[in-house]
């Protein structure tokens, strides 16, 4: 006797995971964004002490350096640096913050505490 399994509908594959040391914040942050392929206005949708998401329908690689320039409520632009973590195609990217300054720890902190977390 054969056991037939029920067809399933085709599972996305899941997500990639980037280690987190620390919680991420759902925010909306506009930015300009600067890598090998140019400089774009894009946005930030989740945000953590030590990483964001980019929203980019633009592919990047795994260890490829980004950098981006945000302006603050008080019309400060701070600029962020980082290697990008994953990808999901179509959608955006992971970035790992690199060499954090005071500026961008002070942002980072605000934001997060603005969150609630």
């Amino acid at each position: 006797m054969a056991i037939v399994e029920a067809s399933r509908a085709p599972q996305p594959p899941p997500e990639p995971r980037m280690e987190r040391g620390e919680d991420r914040v759902t925010t909306v942050v506009e930015i300009t964004l600067d890598s090998a392929a140019g400089s774009r206005p894009t946005r930030i949708s989740d945000l953590s002490m030590g990483g964001c998401f980019i929203e980019s329908i633009t592919n990047y690689r795994p260890g490829e350096h980004i950098s981006f320039d945000l302006r603050t409520g008080g019309g400060e632009e701070i600029r962020f640096t980082g290697e990008v973590a994953y990808v999901l195609a179509g959608f955006g990217f992971g970035l790992k913050f690199r060499n954090l300054a005071s500026p961008q720890v002070s942002f980072l902190r605000r934001t997060i505490e603005l969150s609630g977390r």
